[in-house]
């Protein structure tokens, strides 16, 4: 018989490895079973990065049945791991990253978010970048990583986006009287852009005969920044051209 053909260390090696194979799989699928079903990303984190070890420690005791010494074998095992992690040690921290993301979850695709003052869509998530689509329609990758380290916002949850304009107008009367003629018109320019409260204009300086104003408004769709933005300016030139 061809198994009879065979030298025992190979058919040992052989059994070892199908065990092995299969301590993977019932563990993968315990994992999914028990803990996927309180915490599905999670579980399938630990049944793949577990199921994993064991396949690595199965063929590691399994090549021992070749009569090659475990020790030598870890020595190389160890090199080799040690150089796999040197080529991809800006790679595992993005994998890792992302699994922390899929567990807590501060956003998901189609979110809008901002980080870094980048505003966008979240379009995708790999096991590298985060990928976000501005109002400009450009695409945004930010590593995983920088997610986790930086301040994100997540502007679909919070319930829209602050548009935050500066512009500087010439000292000619009186600052007072020319805000509240500026709010009155942004109230009713913006009317339908405004999600909650009212355009809020205020004086953040003075400097060499010009005086330096912010306007702030919080709008509900932030595809609509530019315009809403371009609106501000038209009123502030609207309002300024005006005699007082």
């Amino acid at each position: 018989m061809l198994v009879d053909a065979l030298p025992e260390s190979l058919i040992l090696f052989l059994a070892s490895l199908v065990g092995t194979v299969i301590a993977g799989k019932l563990f993968s699928w315990a994992v999914r079973r028990t803990l996927g079903r309180v915490n599905k990303v999670l579980g399938d984190a630990l049944a793949r990065f577990g199921s994993w070890g064991i396949y690595l420690t199965g063929f590691l005791f399994s090549l021992e049945h070749l009569n090659l010494r475990l020790e030598v074998l870890l020595i190389l095992f160890g090199a080799l791991a040690a150089m796999l992690l040197l080529g991809l040690k800006d790679v595992l921290p993005n994998v890792v990253a992302r699994h922390m993301l899929e567990i807590y979850r501060p956003f998901k695709v189609g979110d809008w978010i901002e980080v870094d003052g980048n505003v966008g869509r979240v379009v995708d998530i790999d096991d590298l970048y985060t990928v976000i689509l501005t109002v400009y329609h450009e695409r945004v990758y930010i590593p995983n990583t920088a997610l986790l380290k930086k301040q994100v916002v997540n502007i679909t949850r919070s319930e829209g986006v602050d548009v935050v304009t500066s512009f500087e107008v010439p000292v000619t009367g009186d600052i007072g009287k020319l805000i509240s003629r500026l709010e009155k018109t942004l109230k009713k320019e913006l009317e339908e852009e405004v999600m909650e409260g009212e355009p809020e204009v205020w004086l953040s300086g003075i400097s060499g005969g010009k005086a330096r104003l912010t306007v702030r408004t919080r709008i509900g769709n932030p595809n609509r920044v530019p315009e809403v933005r371009s609106k501000i300016l038209l009123s502030v030139a609207k309002v300024i051209s005006e005699p007082g």
